[in-house]
C-alpha cells in the first residue's frame, strides 16, 4: 500500500511539474520589454553586417481565440513597428498563434493555435506541429504537389550566456520542411522527398521566455529562394513601463512598414483591422500606376501578413508605394526594391 501511495504521489508531482513548466517560461506581465541584438547570418552561418536592435513589448494579456494570451509587439530601436506575436501557456506546452498566409491568390488556411514548444515531449524526438498538402505553381518548374510540415524537437537543457546574462535554458528546434509528394497506388502512402527545410533554434529561460534564437540561412537556386539567416540574443530585459501606448495598435486599423525594407527578392506587408471590412491592398509605382493587387475582398478582424516577391510581381529597382483601404480607412507607405 505504501508503495502505491508513493507512486501515486510521484505521478501527481511530475504531472504538476509539467503543467507548471510551460507557464514559468512565459512572463505575462503587461509592459515587459525585451531588447534583442540581432545580426544576419551569411551562407556559412557566420554573423555578418550591421547589428540591429529589436525591441519586444508585452502589450496585453487577455483572452484570445479561446486561450489566455500574451500579445507582444516588435519594433526597431527607432520606433518602427513591424511584427506582432501571440503566445499562450497551457498544460506542458506553449502555443503560438499564426496568421493565415496569402501568396498571390492562394491562401494557406492555418489553425488558430500551434502547439509549438512541448516541454513534455521526449528529448530528441520530433513531433509534428502542423501539416498541409497542397499544390503550388512555381515559375520554370510548373505545378508541384507539395507537403508543408511544421515540426519541433525538444533538445534539452543548456546553460548559455547572452549580453543580458547567463541562463539555464530549455532548447527547442522548430523547422518548416517542404516535401515533394509522389502518389503511389492505394493503399500505399505517398512517397515524400525533402526539398528544403528552414530550421530555427530557440533557447527559452524561465521568467524571460526566448533569450536567444538562431534561424539558419536558406538558399535554393532552383526555386529562387534566398532567405538570409539571423541570430538574436537578449541584450536587456526591463520590467513594465508606461512610456509607450499601444492601444491604437491593438484596437484600431493599422498598416505596418514592410520588413525587410529595402528588399530583394521578398518582403512582408502586415496590417491590422479591428472589424470585418472590405479591404484592398495594392502596390503602385512612382507615377501612381497600379503594379500589384494583393488583397481585394472582405477580411475578418485580425492581423494579416502578406508576402510580396519580385518573382511573382517582376519589378525593376526603385521606390514603390503600397496602400491599404479598409472601409473608410486609407493608409499608404513607401518601400524600395533593390537588385
Amino acid at each position: 500500500m505504501k508503495t502505491r501511495i508513493a507512486l501515486f504521489l510521484l505521478a501527481v508531482f511530475f504531472s504538476s511539474a509539467f503543467s507548471q513548466t510551460a507557464s514559468s517560461y512565459l512572463p505575462t506581465t503587461v509592459g515587459n520589454i525585451w531588447k534583442f541584438k540581432t545580426q544576419a547570418l551569411d551562407s556559412a552561418g557566420i554573423p555578418t553586417g550591421p547589428i540591429i536592435i529589436q525591441i519586444d513589448s508585452s502589450v496585453a494579456f487577455t483572452s484570445f481565440l479561446g486561450k489566455q494570451t500574451l500579445i507582444r509587439m516588435r519594433k526597431t530601436e527607432d520606433g518602427l513597428l513591424f511584427d506582432s506575436s501571440w503566445y499562450a501557456a497551457q498544460g506542458s506546452s506553449i502555443f503560438t498563434h499564426q496568421r493565415s498566409v496569402e501568396i498571390d491568390t492562394f491562401e494557406f488556411r492555418l489553425p488558430d493555435w500551434f502547439e509549438t514548444y512541448r516541454f513534455g515531449a521526449s528529448l530528441g524526438s520530433r513531433y509534428t506541429i502542423f501539416q498541409l498538402d497542397t499544390t503550388l505553381t512555381i515559375p520554370g518548374l510548373g505545378t508541384l504537389p507539395l507537403r508543408f510540415v511544421f515540426r519541433g524537437t525538444r533538445l534539452g537543457t543548456e546553460s548559455i550566456t547572452v549580453p543580458a546574462g547567463t541562463f539555464s535554458t530549455m532548447t527547442f528546434k522548430t523547422e518548416i520542411v517542404v516535401q515533394y509528394r509522389i502518389a503511389l497506388p492505394w493503399p500505399l502512402p505517398p512517397l515524400l522527398i525533402d526539398l528544403f527545410s528552414l530550421p530555427v533554434q530557440d533557447w527559452l529561460a524561465q521568467d524571460r521566455f526566448i533569450v536567444k534564437s538562431r534561424q539558419e540561412p536558406l538558399y535554393v537556386d532552383s526555386l529562387g529562394l534566398n532567405i538570409p539567416g539571423q541570430i538574436a540574443e537578449l541584450e536587456e530585459f526591463r520590467p513594465p513601463s508606461t512610456s509607450v501606448d499601444y492601444n491604437i495598435i491593438i484596437s484600431g486599423f493599422k498598416l505596418y512598414q514592410n520588413y525587410p525594407n529595402p528588399f530583394n527578392p521578398a518582403t512582408i506587408i502586415e496590417f491590422h483591422i479591428p472589424y470585418s471590412a472590405f479591404c484592398t491592398l495594392k502596390v503602385y509605382d512612382l507615377l501612381g500606376r497600379e503594379v500589384a493587387t494583393l488583397v481585394d475582398k472582405i477580411k475578418e478582424p485580425g492581423v494579416y501578413h502578406f508576402p510580396f516577391s519580385i518573382y511573382h510581381f517582376p519589378l525593376p529597382s526603385g521606390v514603390y508605394f503600397y496602400q491599404l483601404r479598409a472601409g473608410s480607412y486609407v493608409e499608404t507607405k513607401k518601400m524600395q526594391v533593390i537588385k
